[in-house]
């Protein structure tokens, strides 16, 4: 049965890596589920129940760790021993947050265009496109175990997960609108 001190990529059987294999993460956490799903132990002594509940906690955060490309980039610098999240690193690249605030205005601006889903769908092309370069850059410097350069990589690339969120909210508002 699989513990705590089992890494997320033990336990799915993948290799440490930042880039895994989504069917085989999805295959074997469907098999974890089904092997120690609570309900299966409903019948069995409070103990046991009770390891059940904890076990199938720990697939679920091992899941939702591995499948979410930022959580599982902070989960390997942690395994590196990198004090990785927010709260323990701080953006200082100047050029990089006045592009933020650039970004933010454009957004701000959005319903004002004359297309403004079409500029929607640019603005959304153009923030994937900045995601996918920080997480070659975030590659690059974790397997160069250059961990502070890879850990600014991924505090960059945060803001720009919560640029896709607010752009998504805003397109919503937007078809919201067309509709009325």
């Amino acid at each position: 049965m699989p513990n705590a001190d089992t890494s997320y990529f033990e336990l799915f059987d993948l290799p440490q890596d930042f880039d895994i294999d989504q069917d085989r993460l999805a295959a074997v956490y469907r098999k974890l589920q089904a092997t120690h799903h609570p309900d299966r132990f409903a019948s069995a002594d409070a103990a046991t129940r009770r390891a059940s509940l904890e076990t199938a906690a720990l697939i679920n955060e091992a899941y939702q760790t591995l499948i979410d490309p930022l959580k599982r980039g902070f989960y390997l610098l942690r395994l590196a021993g990198v004090e990785a999240g927010p709260e323990h690193h701080t953006i200082k690249d100047g050029e990089f947050l006045l592009k933020q605030m650039a970004y933010q205005e454009r957004l701000d601006g959005l319903a004002d265009r004359d297309d403004p889903l079409a500029a929607v769908d640019d603005l959304r092309d153009q923030l994937e496109q900045e995601k996918q370069q920080l997480v070659e850059q975030f590659k690059a410097a974790y397997v160069e175990k250059d961990f502070d350069q890879a850990l600014d990589h991924l505090t960059k690339l945060q803001f720009f997960g919560r640029l896709q969120s607010r752009l998504g909210d805003i397109e919503a508002r937007l078809e919201e609108q067309l509709l009325d």
